[in-house]
């Protein structure tokens, strides 16, 4: 009989995909993949407590690691253009991450559940 693999892991995956819904205007919402940081929950807290006088960008640069569905590859630099171009990014990208992390799952969003 083979060894059964354990369903929780008290050592989580350093980083966490997430969708991200970011509203285009004239075409509705665009959906793009979000790599996120997943901190320990002392490093969040000083990541939260951090957040006040930080500008959208530099605050971001520290939780997104990687995207998927977007044009270009992921910088800091492209990251910027999105927050600039994209008046709801900023919010849908902090919204998505919080959400992810408080196990939130929008009825029919399309959004995956927590064991799926």
């Amino acid at each position: 009989m083979s060894e059964k693999k354990p369903l929780f892991r008290l050592e989580p995956n350093p980083t966490f995909w997430a969708p991200v819904e970011i509203h285009v205007p004239g075409q509705g919402k665009g959906r793009i993949e979000v790599e996120y940081r997943y901190p320990d929950a002392s490093a969040r807290k000083a990541w939260v407590d951090s957040l006040p006088g930080r500008t959208n960008h530099e605050a971001l640069s520290d939780i997104v690691t990687n995207w998927r569905e977007i044009d270009a590859p992921f910088s800091p630099e492209n990251l910027q253009r999105l927050l600039d171009h994209y008046a709801t990014a900023a919010t849908a990208l902090f919204e998505a991450y919080f959400d992810e992390l408080a196990g939130v799952v929008e009825k029919n969003s399309g959004r995956p559940s927590a064991t799926g």
